[in-house]
């Protein structure tokens, strides 16, 4: 992505690959990472071109991953916490692009920037629904620093007024996300026998 010969090239293989295989129903990449030249605004220069030339395939959506893998040591990615996120879809507000977001909540090495505050993250996530397309909530027990994930002992929003467990800010939080008719991606860890 970082230069137009590298970008040329992904979408000459892409095309390639669809031609060969078909079109898939999502197409998924990873942020890019950080660098000292390279910035948000290059990055949708360079999408932009991008998306123009994937706009045959109209069937098929594409979306970004915030940026956390369990292999990105020590790389900071150019979205990755909540405000990213919410600068993200401004943007593709903005240039009217059709870029969607496949929000990643593993976090194993507990490096994930998006759980750092569970509520603003809750609050930002369920103000941008249609722009959300798909979730990554493998491997979420390893969350050691949030050991209530799914249930609380504290004061917070009950299921039911009858004597219910009370339900964990992000629980609450990914319910109300999901709380539309929208169909969505949960994607998996690893995929057999492809």
């Amino acid at each position: 992505w970082k230069d137009k010969d590298a970008l040329n090239n992904i979408i000459k293989n892409l095309h390639q690959s669809f031609k060969q295989f078909g079109t898939p129903e999502l197409l998924e990449f990873l942020s890019p990472y950080q660098t000292p030249g390279y910035t948000k605004e290059k990055f949708f220069e360079q999408y932009q071109i991008f998306e123009k030339k994937m706009r045959r395939y109209t069937k098929m959506k594409i979306a970004i991953v915030n940026g956390y893998t369990m292999k990105s040591r020590d790389k900071d990615f150019l979205f990755s916490t909540i405000d990213d996120i919410a600068s993200l879809r401004n943007t593709c507000k903005e240039l009217k692009l059709n870029l969607k977001l496949l929000v990643d909540f593993t976090d194993k090495n507990k490096r994930n920037k998006i759980k750092k505050n569970m509520n603003d993250m809750v609050n930002t996530l369920a103000s941008m629904r249609n722009f959300i397309i798909g979730i990554h909530i493998n491997e979420i027990d390893s969350w050691s620093t949030s050991s209530q994930i799914y249930y609380s002992t504290d004061r917070q929003r009950f299921i039911n007024t009858m004597d219910y467990p009370t339900v964990s800010t992000f629980m609450a939080g990914l319910t109300t996300i999901l709380q539309d008719s929208r169909s969505r991606y949960l994607i998996p860890n690893a995929v057999k026998n492809r």
